[in-house]
């Protein structure tokens, strides 16, 4: 016979989703920002590479 499911283990666990899903979706939050950051330098990269004015020192 099966034992009975402990009454504080359903709320405890339901807690604990709840604080992972909140974790989860801050990183996710973090990680959209910075692909937008190196999608924002990667489009002023190829903005300068593709201009039709001569390369600055040191941009070579």
């Amino acid at each position: 016979m099966s034992r009975p499911i402990p009454r504080w283990l359903l709320p405890t666990l339901l807690v604990l989703n709840s604080l992972a899903s909140i974790a989860l979706a801050s990183r996710a939050a973090e990680l959209r920002q910075e692909a937008r950051v190196w999608d924002l330098r990667a489009g002023v990269w190829l903005l300068g590479a593709s201009s039709s004015r001569p390369a600055r020192a040191g941009w070579r």
